[in-house]
């Protein structure tokens, strides 16, 4: 019913020729979009056009921007990141109030974990890194890169060769999963009791195979900030990426799932303006109204070296001192609150 309501929404303003929000405010998460998105008056000849059903720019009428969305287009003009630095503090200076539990994970384990670590040790961000030994793009950590990160983050396990789970047997999945663990547990003469689905896919079957082998199974949920362990799940509460997004369907479904009616409304009206995941830091107090905030990152740091976007992770990173949130590792984190 949301997804038909949402598609209604945009086909009604369409039609109506109704006022591109893009046009008053650009959005800008990254010094990179930055530099490639511009505003242009916009053309009566030319509408907005159609992706599938989602419109690839959401209109909304005059009157919707004055009276729903006034108070996004003041925050969302070409900012320098310390500006998005100052906005995203102040919005979140009412957690100071309010415990914040954060802790942050992080996928594959390639060699951009190592400014990766180094810049969480800056900022005093634990860490948890998801490693996979044989990772199809043969940027893996070696043996010895793997060791030295070791001695700033926790390891956990990522497969062995970046294979998804929900299409194979349990014992084939089995099988993958160990011997990442095997590997990973030779390299470092430690156990390694963590794991992270790949690409947050699992079937049933397959994930109660796992579960048994690990403490802990990390998934791709998103906005949970109140308890994080669901059953043999860990729920993420955001994504960090800044090369695209998450399909605006699976965050509104996400949203739904987790938080409350208004919180989902907060949501979608980000959601609706191309906002990405880890956008909906700046708006945690009112999606969440817990005493206690569970907040867990999580990302991949190829992405950010590709996106030339550490200096928009160091801001973040900032943003959590500021909050002044109780750090904590991985594992005391997916401990908290069982």
């Amino acid at each position: 019913m949301l997804a038909l309501f949402l598609f209604k929404w945009g086909i009604r303003c369409r039609q109506q020729r109704l006022l591109n929000l893009e046009d008053l405010a650009v959005l800008t998460t990254s010094r990179r979009s930055v530099k490639q998105r511009h505003c242009h008056p916009a053309s009566p000849k030319k509408p907005p056009r159609m992706a599938g059903w989602w419109p690839s720019s959401v209109c909304f009428p005059r009157a919707s921007v004055r009276h729903g969305f006034n108070l996004l287009a003041p925050y969302y003009h070409m900012m320098s990141i310390e500006d998005r630095q100052r906005m995203a503090a102040s919005l979140l200076e009412r957690l100071a109030q309010r415990k914040v539990f954060f802790t942050t994970s992080w996928d594959d384990g390639l060699r951009t974990d190592l400014p990766l670590v180094e810049l969480g040790q800056k900022h005093r961000i634990p860490m948890m890194l998801f490693v996979c030994p044989r990772h199809p793009n043969g940027k893996a950590m070696t043996s010895g890169e793997l060791r030295q990160v070791a001695n700033g983050a926790e390891i956990g396990s990522h497969t062995l060769t970046h294979t998804p789970i929900d299409h194979c047997s349990p014992a084939v999945a089995r099988e993958e999963v160990l011997a990442g663990r095997v590997f990973v547990e030779g390299t470092l003469g430690r156990p390694v009791p963590h794991f992270a689905l790949v690409g947050g896919r699992y079937s049933s079957a397959n994930l109660n195979a796992i579960a048994a082998l690990f403490d802990s199974v990390r998934s791709t949920h998103a906005f949970n900030f109140f308890r994080p362990a669901h059953g043999a799940l860990i729920k993420p509460s955001l994504q960090v990426r800044f090369d695209g997004r998450t399909h605006p369907l699976k965050m509104l479904w996400e949203a739904f799932m987790q938080l409350s009616f208004a919180g989902l409304l907060r949501v979608a009206s980000r959601v609706a303006v191309g906002q990405r995941q880890h956008d909906m830091l700046a708006i945690i107090p009112e999606i969440c109204a817990a005493p206690e905030i569970y907040l867990h990152l999580w990302g991949h740091s190829e992405e950010i070296e590709e996106c030339d976007a550490w200096r928009d992770l160091e801001s973040i990173f900032s943003v959590l001192n500021a909050i002044n949130g109780v750090p904590m590792t991985y594992s005391e984190f997916i401990a908290a609150k069982q």
